[in-house]
């Protein structure tokens, strides 16, 4: 078993009337007559946490078996690593880069090179910043081998040679993308960044950079004459080798699976908060544009409701609670229209 967060909005009177009544009582706390102490009602929870359940488990042995039944393409593999990724986000974590385009030599515009890994797992800067994601984690894909077919064990199959070879193989491809993801500038941190070798469902980490100047001029399986020698011939030397044997692999859908691949995302976890941080401030910074005409619907529906919870005889606006209902809405209504309907110049064209 392990934890899944899930969001969930719901609407809190008790939450939300303090903030609506802040609005006819600016500055004062102690000014407002229905405070958080005054209301002395608890809070609602938005997000819970709920153990994951049997059929829970079996969908997503079902999902698994996805990515090796009449072998698909790796197009349905991206589609289904991306939903046990999802398992693991909550509240803007991380956010999920599909086909990023990293140029081999990004300050030569005649150098059209370029790696692209699957998608990578990872942060959006605040606009104006470059470059415009931060690098957590990149994912390279491949196909399932037949002896995925049913399902085995992530353990049965590990010490496979064929097994072996096959994600031996992919590393070098996925080094390659690490390399260009350091020249861009994307990667989180200076001190490596990880990447997922996904080959069906079965997956294991691998962990590249930082590369020395010699080693940014190779590209594995795409060699050049203007590489560096000694490196070109290491690197030839380690795609001959036989591959090492896997100290790790892991089959999507399982406790293990999830486990190790939380904690690779949590790794990052605190270098990432600055960015989510920052995106959430401008987000909050955008909608001000528009807070001087919510300012003037709630004052309205405020007072209104204020009027309603008053002593009957101080009452003498309203005769029953329609009234009130409908006089609520028309205000809404007309507040609302008074910026969603900007208005036009017939012969310009320009907005007011």
């Amino acid at each position: 078993m392990h934890i899944v967060a899930t969001n969930r909005l719901e609407f809190d009177i008790h939450s939300f009337l303090p903030v609506c009544l802040s609005a006819l009582y600016p500055g004062s706390h102690a000014a407002n007559p229905f405070n958080r102490q005054s209301l002395n009602r608890p809070r609602r929870v938005y997000t819970t946490t709920a153990m994951v359940s049997a059929p829970e488990q079996n969908s997503q042995k079902r999902l698994a078996l996805n990515a090796v039944t009449n072998h698909p393409t790796e197009d349905v593999l991206y589609a289904i690593f991306n939903e046990f990724v999802t398992l693991h986000q909550q509240q803007h974590r991380f956010a999920i880069y599909p086909q990023m385009s990293l140029k081999w030599k990004p300050h030569d515009p005649q150098d059209r090179r370029s790696e692209v890994p699957d998608f990578g797992l990872g942060n959006f800067t605040p606009p104006g910043v470059l470059p415009h994601f931060k690098l957590r984690c990149g994912v390279e894909a491949k196909r399932a081998d037949y002896i995925m077919a049913s399902l085995p064990a992530a353990s049965s199959i590990m010490d496979s040679l064929s097994i072996a070879s096959l994600f031996h193989s992919l590393s070098f491809q996925a080094e390659n993308q690490a390399k260009a993801a350091y020249k861009n500038g994307y990667p989180l941190s200076d001190n490596g960044v990880d990447w997922i070798l996904l080959i069906g469902p079965y997956w294991l980490p691998k962990r590249f950079g930082p590369f020395s100047d010699a080693e940014n001029t190779v590209r594995a399986y795409k060699m050049s004459d203007s590489a560096d020698f000694e490196e070109t011939m290491n690197l030839i030397e380690r795609i001959r080798n036989p591959p090492s044997p896997l100290d790790e692999l892991y089959l999507l859908g399982t406790e293990e699976s999830y486990t190790r691949l939380e904690q690779i995302i949590a790794s990052t976890d605190q270098l990432a908060q600055p960015f989510i941080q920052a995106m959430s401030a401008g987000m909050s910074l955008q909608t001000q544009g528009c807070m001087s005409y919510i300012n003037r619907a709630t004052r309205s529906c405020v007072m209104l409701l204020v009027s309603t919870w008053l002593p009957i005889g101080s009452k003498s606006n309203f005769s029953n609670g329609t009234a009130v209902l409908n006089t609520i809405v028309l205000s809404i209504r007309q507040s609302l229209n008074s910026f969603s309907r900007p208005k036009l110049l017939r012969r310009s064209g320009r907005r007011l």
